[in-house]
Parts: structure tokens; C-alpha cells; sequence
């Protein structure tokens, strides 16, 4: 599952996450709560060669690592819902972009 999430992660810009509470009791098992959260995040140009462009929603964190999972910094989205990352490292970097329990893993290809 966790495998299957990753790969999703990495393949689409927009995601949709869902989660039903069942009553146990029910004999029809109707939802008690159901909701929908959905974030889009944008990362561009990617390849990069010197600077990069990320855009998420406000509030979101991104955390980016190297290919060897060195941390290279976190940064939170401010009102402009823009970060503008520079001095990147050469290679593949990770961007990990956080909002309310909702995960978004994308590439940046530094050059």
C-alpha cells in the first residue's frame, strides 16, 4: 500500500485523498464523515540549472532532501503560495510537501 502511494505520489500533480468513519453497528455500514482534501503542487523548471520555483498551497511545508537523503532545507509557503529555492546541489533532489496529514512527494533535477 505504502508502495502503491509512493509511486501515485510521484506520477500525478493533483491528488485526492478521501476518508470514511463507518458505524460498525450499522448494518448498511453507511459513512457517518465523509470528506475530500485535495493540494496541487508545481515544481518549474524542472530540470533546473540554477534556480526553482515551487507552488503549493499556504501553510503547506516542503522539506527537500538529496538522492542520498542528506537534508537540504525546509521551507513554508507564504501568502504568495511561491518558493523560490537557489543554490541547489547537482542531482536528484526530493521535495516532500506537507498540508494537514496530506503528502506530496515530487523530483527536482538539479544540473
Amino acid at each position: 500500500m505504502k508502495t502503491t502511494l509512493f509511486f501515485t505520489c510521484l506520477l500525478f500533480t493533483k491528488l485526492i485523498f478521501s476518508q470514511q468513519e463507518i458505524n460498525p453497528s450499522s448494518s448498511e455500514n453507511k459513512p457517518l464523515l465523509s470528506h475530500s482534501q485535495e493540494m496541487e503542487v508545481l515544481i518549474y523548471p524542472n530540470p533546473v540549472a540554477d534556480n526553482c520555483r515551487i507552488q503549493g498551497e499556504v501553510g503547506a511545508s516542503c522539506t527537500v532532501y538529496s538522492s542520498s537523503g542528506i537534508y537540504i532545507g525546509k521551507w513554508v509557503f507564504d501568502n504568495s503560495n511561491t518558493l523560490m529555492l537557489d543554490n541547489l546541489p547537482s542531482g536528484v533532489l526530493q521535495a516532500i510537501v506537507e498540508k494537514n496529514g496530506i503528502v506530496i512527494v515530487k523530483k527536482i533535477i538539479v544540473l
